[in-house]
């Protein structure tokens, strides 16, 4: 209710005579009288008041005659004054969450009476609020890397307010505080780490924001290459090629794979290019590829495949050395072969009479692996094949130009046995260990030696050579091929 205050008002009688009458005359208090609110104060908005609202208070007031009066308008906080005006903008300095804000209107009548009206507001909280919430570094972030989060916290209603953190990998809790160490962690590579911040004020009022960063991740180290052996020879060593040194800063597994190229268009995969696939004075590349199965890295060795020299050692599967020698344009075992496996490390069967001394006998079946091709590898070692009847009459020609006769059967009349053994002068150097007749059994009697050909005849007969200490030529017939006889491997 308005309140009022002010002289009341009066009226003065005056008398005074004239020719015995008495005139009274009344006098009116000033004009106006007492003031009254035509609209109560009231301030706007009246909910949802906050630090930084402004405030605007109204009211209506009059006169008794009408005539319109404009209010003062003052405003307190808890009693004290704040400010003056028909508006005020809440500051946290003048007011606490939860104050009341009042605004007094007083109109002054004209002849100074004044009434007053008054409307209140209660402060209400402002949630505090984050800013610039991030994660350093924000870029290359790895599985060992120490990261930070950092924000920022405005609060018009309370200040030293700080932001709290915690940490979360794959959705996984993994730590609190604004460092977080990823060593100490499981992350790998393309995990999401979360930076959950959260600042809470004293009146319940909170704000949280998350900031994610990606783990990059980094490909394995270059691994050495190497290819053995360094000076291959071609048809007789594999290429094997290896990768090592390769790590990975993320701790993920690695493997490698391996690609070949061959300067003259050839293509293998895998560890190894067996050496049946080798040409002379060819280059080959292995390409050794370390992956950790998100990134990966190559690098490259290099081999010329070398033709052998005829001369050197000759070293089979299953490590037996034999001498060669060189005869005209072919290359020859100088001794008989021993394997016990073909190239490829399969089994195989033999008999000896003295296989340290002489070699092993091979029935033809399992000198030719069961092949039935002229000049067949069979068991013989990588870049070497059994001789055919023709590899055997160019040997023979060689040193007797005369024998014109490819297909002869018996003994020729010539010095070719002589030549070709262990007195001659080729280094071919046959010795009498006889052959076999299958089973264990042995016969020879010093002074002979059988060695088959790779060209067959028919299905119980293939060609063979034989020397006897008895005759100076050579011998060529036709055998069981169930017999068990030598074999001296030739070049390809």
């Amino acid at each position: 209710m308005p309140t009022h205050a002010g002289p009341m008002p009066f009226t003065v009688l005056l008398a005074w005579s004239c020719g015995g009458d008495v005139l009274v005359t009344q006098k009116d208090a000033p004009a106006g009288g007492a003031p009254a609110f035509s609209l109560e104060a009231a301030i706007s908005p009246a909910a949802g008041v906050v630090t930084g609202t402004v405030l605007t208070c109204a009211a209506a007031a009059a006169d008794t005659d009408g005539a319109a009066l404009t209010p003062r308008y003052d405003w307190t906080v808890a009693a004290l004054p704040v400010a003056t005006g028909d508006t005020y903008t809440v500051r946290a300095a003048d007011t606490d969450v939860g104050d009341r804000v009042d605004c007094t209107a007083t109109a002054v009548g004209a002849d100074g009476e004044a009434i007053t009206s008054a409307a209140s507001v209660s402060v209400e909280n402002t949630p505090p609020q984050l800013h610039d919430v991030a994660i350093a570094p924000g870029t290359l972030v790895f599985n060992d890397s120490r990261i930070t989060c950092t924000a920022s916290v405005t609060d018009p209603d309370e200040d030293g307010l700080a932001a709290t953190f915690s940490w979360l990998v794959s959705g996984s809790d993994v730590g609190t505080g604004a460092v977080l160490d990823l060593d100490t962690t499981a992350a790998q590579p393309l995990d999401p780490v979360v930076c959950q911040a959260q600042v809470d004020d004293s009146h319940g009022g909170s704000d949280s924001v998350g900031v994610v960063v990606v783990l990059d991740n980094r490909a394995p180290t270059e691994p050495t290459v190497a290819i053995a052996p360094a000076s291959p020879t071609v048809a007789v060593d594999d290429l094997v090629c290896s990768a090592s040194g390769s790590t990975d800063a993320d701790g993920q597994a690695i493997t490698t794979t391996y690609a070949w190229s061959s300067s003259l268009g050839a293509a293998e995969t895998g560890d190894t290019v067996p050496s049946s696939a080798t040409v002379p004075g060819e280059a080959w590349t292995c390409t050794a590829t370390a992956s950790d199965g998100m990134a990966a890295v190559s690098a490259s060795a290099r081999v010329v495949v070398a033709e052998s020299d005829c001369g050197d050692p000759l070293v089979d599967v299953d490590g037996h050395s034999y001498p060669t020698v060189e005869i005209g344009t072919q290359c020859w075992m100088a001794s008989n072969l021993k394997a016990t496996h073909d190239a490829s490390g399969a089994a195989i069967s033999r008999w000896c009479c003295d296989c340290s001394l002489y070699g092993g006998m091979y029935d033809w079946s399992t000198v030719m692996n069961g092949s039935t091709a002229d000049g067949a590898q069979g068991i013989c070692p990588d870049g070497w094949h059994v001789p055919s009847d023709a590899d055997w009459f160019t040997l023979e020609t060689h040193i007797e130009p005369t024998l014109t006769d490819p297909g002869y059967i018996g003994w020729n009349e010539t010095t070719i046995g002589d030549a070709l053994s262990s007195a001659g002068p080729y280094g071919f150097d046959w010795q009498t260990g006889g052959f076999g007749t299958g089973g264990s059994s042995c016969n020879y009697d010093y002074d002979r030696v059988l060695y088959w050909t790779s060209t067959d005849h028919s299905s119980d007969e293939a060609v063979s050579r034989l020397f006897n200490t008895g005759f100076s030529g050579s011998n060529r017939d036709l055998r069981l091929k169930g017999f068990g006889f030598y074999v001296r491997c030739i070049q390809d």
